[in-house]
């Protein structure tokens, strides 16, 4: 199983993830730095698993690195696709993070079919975590 953030890195890194998350991030007239306000991290899977743990350790460091805080929502169900379409129907701001795994993508052609194209609608920023799948 793969887990990516997208809008689906080592924790070592957390710098580098905060620098792709300011270049997701639609510029706007005003002069505001990002992150000017909390940042919401939907998780597919129910608190208290090894997704979630891994999920809230990102948000924890995320927070610190950016300064702002990182809220962890979970919503599991329907095989990921409930916060998926969370994420795809958040404005495109960089204020809502999916925290996704491979079961987003393989969701297309095995089920339950998802009402977007993760391809399309998803914009992966760094892979977090890689596990075997046996």
């Amino acid at each position: 199983m793969r887990v990516f953030v997208a809008i689906p890195v080592h924790f070592a890194s957390l710098a580098l993830i905060g620098v792709a998350l300011m270049g997701v991030v639609s510029h706007s007239a005003s002069a505001q730095e990002y992150p000017a306000r909390p940042i919401r991290l939907v998780i597919p899977f129910a608190a208290g698993g090894g997704t979630d743990t891994t999920a809230r350790n990102l948000a924890a460091g995320l927070a610190k690195e950016l300064g702002q805080q990182v809220v962890p929502d979970n919503r599991p169900g329907a095989a990921g696709n409930i916060a998926a379409d969370i994420a795809v129907q958040s404005a495109p701001d960089g204020y809502t993070l999916l925290f996704g795994a491979s079961v987003i993508a393989t969701n297309v052609a095995f089920g339950p079919v998802p009402s977007f194209d993760p391809v399309k609608a998803l914009q992966p920023i760094s892979l977090i975590a890689k596990s075997p799948f046996l």
